[in-house]
């Protein structure tokens, strides 16, 4: 068994030694796979195959009619194999991955670093504020008379006995 394309296409220019009257059409017999570069992704595939037999050389058999097959390449069959399309959720999936993703990825991103950077400079001026509040609280009187306040009680006087 021996393959080849059909036709013979892109075979050696003897190939009309072994077989008469096949035409290669580079656009009915080639074979082609178009790639999504990115993904790798197979978008439409065409295989096209054919099956021929090989005979050697039959001069050891006697006869003017096995001399006729000897040395040549006989067609069998012609496999043709196509696919034609992906199914949506696929087409979609890869759609997003490509197209969509990339720029929303990139948004994303600066909003969060955005984000990220307002949250740090809140906090740094947060604790400096909280720092600044505190240095100025140690000089104040009123603070300082606040915080060392004496409390006085009542004396209880309704549970001693009168003297």
């Amino acid at each position: 068994m021996v393959a080849s394309y059909p036709h013979f296409y892109t075979g050696l220019p003897h190939r009309n030694k072994y077989v008469t009257g096949l035409k290669p059409d580079k656009e009915k017999h080639n074979s082609y796979v178009l790639v999504e570069p990115l993904t790798g992704t197979p978008f439409r595939a065409l295989a096209r195959m054919q099956c021929n037999l090989r005979v050697q050389n039959l001069s050891v058999f006697h006869g003017d009619n096995y001399d006729k097959f000897s040395e040549l390449i006989i067609p069998l069959t012609w496999i043709e194999y196509s696919q034609e399309g992906l199914p949506n959720t696929i087409r979609y999936t890869i759609y997003f991955m490509v197209v969509i993703l990339p720029p929303l990825s990139t948004i994303l991103l600066t909003f969060t670093l955005v984000l990220g950077f307002y949250y740090v400079i809140k906090q740094v001026f947060r604790v400096k504020k909280d720092l600044f509040r505190s240095f100025l609280s140690l000089y104040k009187e009123e603070d300082v008379l606040c915080k060392n306040k004496v409390i006085a009680y009542e004396t209880e006087s309704f549970l001693k006995v009168p003297s």
